[in-house]
């Protein structure tokens, strides 16, 4: 092969070469439309997966406030109850202390009762002397 040959079929190999690089070139063009598209597809997903998620967390948000407002009303509910606690407990002391005065006056009664049965019983036997003496003196008078 003489030199124009060898330039020819050298430029024919540098023109199909161009020629497969220029497909290639397309190919990779038509790949990376596809790759755009799909990350647009993926933005518009994480778009609305973003706002699902805020969505998600001012739920989150609001039902932790909840939360706390009723945590603070168990609180005060915890709070009366201990309260009213100790106004039982103080009521309590104060009914035992009313039971054991009147246990005291029940007893004091109780004395109070055998001392004037033994004070009839004195008295009884002496009208009973009484009565015998009487009898005895109207016998004697008659």
């Amino acid at each position: 092969m003489n030199n124009e040959e060898r330039m020819l079929a050298i430029l024919n190999s540098l023109l199909l070469s161009l020629a497969e690089l220029k497909v290639n070139q397309i190919e990779t063009n038509a790949r990376l439309d596809t790759l755009e598209n799909q990350v647009g597809s993926l933005k518009a997903n994480h778009t609305s997966i973003v706002a699902n998620l805020d969505k998600s967390a001012s739920y989150q948000i609001g039902l932790i406030e909840k939360m706390d407002r009723l945590e603070a009303k168990v609180l005060k509910v915890e709070a009366g109850q201990t309260y009213m606690n100790r106004k039982m407990d103080l009521i309590a002391v104060e009914i035992t202390k009313i039971l054991k005065g009147l246990s005291n006056m029940h007893d004091d009664y109780k004395d109070q009762i055998k001392l004037i049965s033994s004070e009839i019983e004195v008295l009884s036997n002496v009208t009973k002397e009484n009565m015998f003496t009487i009898a005895k003196l109207k016998r004697t008078a008659t």
